[in-house]
């Protein structure tokens, strides 16, 4: 196996972090259009007692999000990026999962909220296979359990064919996560090696010209000194100046 090029783990933890920093940007702003429209949605489908906790939920993660603008500047940031983000991304499933506890638990239309995260995600952020593997089990696991906790699990039908389609979309989701990480490092790699290789290229051109200026100074200062010595040979031809010798 070849090894990484020196400049290479700097490189690619810079270009991660402006990554996630931007991609997060991007989902925040979408949070922030999303979360008013299944606001309004809200009023459409679910039942006016449950219409409280809804909209109180979701003005929470909208007041979450705001804040969490300003915290993509930060040093705390930089260093977390990954974490930051599946972090907001586990906050937003876990608020979805608590919605389906008043919307049918288990058996919830609702549970499509969770696929819409997982697959936004998956197309977002540039996650490690850890990180990627931690955030969608939290996303399923808070699925289930708040909703058998609660005991919302009829019709169990129902319920298993979302579980069945959420673990689906989990699998295939993350799973493109994990190779969109895996080519962006690879492309990074390559782009590190090329310039690496130009630099070499550059380098060794430039000795080449230097050698050859010193080649060309060489044979001047020979001709000089041969012009100072043996005057009579120049610039006659090359026979005069045998025949000058053998005399």
């Amino acid at each position: 196996m070849d090894a990484l090029p020196a400049a290479f783990e700097e490189r690619w933890t810079r270009w991660l972090l402006e990554s996630n920093r931007r991609r997060t940007r991007i989902g925040l702003f979408i949070a922030c259009a999303l979360l008013p429209f299944f606001g309004a949605l809200d009023y459409i489908l679910a039942p006016s007692a449950a219409l409280r906790f809804l909209w109180g939920v979701r003005a929470a993660i909208l007041l979450v999000t705001f804040f969490a603008f300003p915290l993509l500047r930060t040093r705390f940031f930089d260093r977390h990026s990954s974490v930051v983000s599946s972090a907001y991304v586990t906050l937003i499933a876990f608020s979805i999962s608590a919605m389906t506890l008043f919307m049918g638990g288990l058996a919830s239309p609702y549970y499509a909220g969770l696929s819409l995260v997982i697959i936004g995600a998956g197309l977002l952020f540039v996650w490690p296979a850890k990180v990627v593997a931690v955030t969608h089990s939290l996303i399923v696991l808070s699925f289930v359990v708040m909703n058998v906790v609660h005991g919302e699990v009829e019709p169990l039908s129902q319920a298993l064919s979302n579980l069945a389609f959420l673990l689906g979309i989990a699998l295939v989701g993350g799973t493109g996560q994990i190779v969109l990480y895996r080519s962006q490092r690879e492309q990074v790699l390559n782009q590190v090696r090329l310039e690496e290789t130009k630099a070499s290229l550059e380098a060794a051109h430039e000795q080449l010209k230097a050698l050859d200026s010193f080649k060309s100074q060489f044979f001047a200062n020979i001709t000089h000194e041969s012009r100072r010595r043996w005057p009579w040979c120049w610039p006659r031809s090359s026979s005069s100046c045998r025949a000058r010798w053998a005399s």
